[in-house]
């Protein structure tokens, strides 16, 4: 008789720093409580430093299940409409599953966080260590009220 054992090699987490937006700091702040993660975290927020004109985001378009991830390349001073343009193309292409991701590493990209909150995005999950630190994933809900 055959068999099959699956297991998964685990390392040790080994702890980092994170920036976060004030406005999904509670939402991190209880994920790495139920994840045991240690983390120093760092509220970030916009006070007066340089910023670019336009924002740019990057689309990863999955049609066979419909579904879209948004990552940020660049803050702008335009990032909310910037936002908003993308969900209501995205939507009108009968694309309704629309998920933003955020790496908490890069501290220009929490910069987004009101935007997306303002654009009916909430924060789902928090995946540990998922890029250069750990990712948010916020999922678009259409008519939210933020």
């Amino acid at each position: 008789m055959l068999f099959r054992s699956y297991f998964r090699h685990m390392d040790e987490d080994p702890g980092c720093k994170v920036a976060v937006h004030p406005c999904i700091s509670e939402f991190v702040g209880r994920k790495y409580e139920e994840l045991f993660l240690a983390r120093h975290v760092e509220n970030i927020v916009y006070a007066g430093e340089f910023k670019l004109a336009h924002s740019v985001l990057s689309a990863k378009i999955l049609r066979n299940s419909g579904r879209v991830i948004l990552r940020p390349l660049i803050f702008g001073e335009d990032a909310a409409d910037n936002l908003k343009a993308h969900v209501e193309m995205l939507a009108n292409e009968g694309l309704p599953n629309i998920f933003f991701e955020m790496d908490l590493g890069i501290s220009d990209y929490n910069m987004f966080a009101p935007a997306l909150l303002e654009s009916s995005f909430e924060p789902r999950f928090l995946v540990p260590l998922a890029a250069k630190s750990d990712v948010v994933v916020f999922q678009y809900i259409p008519g939210g009220i933020h």
